[in-house]
């Protein structure tokens, strides 16, 4: 059994959908799957609606829709007036709330394409590690908020980005885990603007073990400009290291540009257009006989206020 987290709001049902669907159409071979869905705020319909397509795309997926409004509400989130708000949070929930069966758990940010086969292969499927993930970009930028972190000015340590990660839920259960990632963006002063992502990585540093950027390109590192340009461009192997698998990505990360924000221009903003046009997540096109211009606006004037 392959288990596939994700975790949402209302604000961003609709791009978790197209992720979802994605994903369930590009699963490879014919390992049953669950679909394990934090929600905050989703109505009864849309989830109904999205169960059903996934079933259609994919016989062998099925969808588990946790509510647990009372853990919501305990979130405690220190707001650092970025684009985060307590969703991000939710991840951290899932080796609570999940039945202790679940052992390995994919999870998946909400803004992300998947165009490509997965699951992992058996060896990081497999892998003993608490947290697997891809390095982040914003490697080349976090020594200068964490200059005290061992190793940081020799470049001996990475910082990794939270938007996929392979979690081995056993060993977060048995230490407690999220228990005390939640105590640590509670009580620390680090600069902890990214919340849970700079907590992991605070938390794990060193023991992380690293996925390529097929499974999270992200597509910040292809839209910096300015001294951000430059600085990336300093980095030669890290971009060419993002360059180099650019076109093997099996899921699209986007951590720069939104592709449903009206005006944002991202080379990779057709691939999630394509995902949506496919997979039609909410069915207003069949219901309502809406073009897909008009999605364009609806998303461009609703999806913009999450970000």
């Amino acid at each position: 059994m392959f288990n596939v987290a994700y975790a949402s709001d209302a604000n961003y049902s609709i791009p978790m959908a197209v992720s979802m669907l994605s994903c369930a159409a590009n699963l490879s071979g014919h390992e049953e799957t669950t679909f394990w869905l934090i929600s905050d705020g989703i109505s009864p319909d849309f989830i109904d609606t999205l169960r059903s397509r996934i079933e259609r795309i994919n016989s062998q997926c099925q969808l588990e829709v946790l509510n647990p409004a009372q853990e919501i509400s305990q979130l405690h989130f220190r707001d650092y007036k970025n684009h985060l708000n307590r969703s991000t949070l939710l991840r951290l929930l899932f080796p609570k709330l999940l039945p202790k069966d679940v052992t390995k758990l994919f999870y998946i940010d909400s803004d992300t394409v998947v165009v490509g086969p997965l699951p992992l292969s058996a060896d990081h499927h497999h892998s003993p590690a608490a947290v697997t993930a891809a390095r982040d970009f914003g490697t080349l930028f976090f020594e200068d908020r964490w200059p005290d972190l061992e190793g940081t000015k020799e470049g001996k340590h990475h910082y990794f980005n939270a938007g996929i990660l392979l979690l081995d839920l056993d060993v977060w259960r048995q230490e407690n885990i999220a228990e005390s990632l939640f105590h640590l963006l509670a009580t620390t002063n680090r600069n902890m603007q990214y919340q849970d992502q700079d907590a992991i990585n605070w938390f794990f540093q060193g023991k992380i073990t690293e996925i390529d950027w097929t499974y999270n390109l992200q597509t910040a590192a292809f839209t910096f400009t300015g001294d951000l340009r430059r600085k990336v461009i300093s980095q030669a192997h890290e971009l060419g290291y993002a360059e180099s698998k650019r076109h093997e990505a099996r899921i699209i990360h986007y951590t720069g540009p939104k592709p449903w924000v009206r005006g944002m221009s991202d080379p990779f903003r057709p691939a999630w257009w394509k995902a949506l046009s496919k997979h039609q997540p909410v069915g207003i096109w069949k219901r309502q006989k809406m073009k897909a211009r008009w999605y364009r606006n609806f998303a461009s004037r609703t999806l913009s206020k999450a970000w």
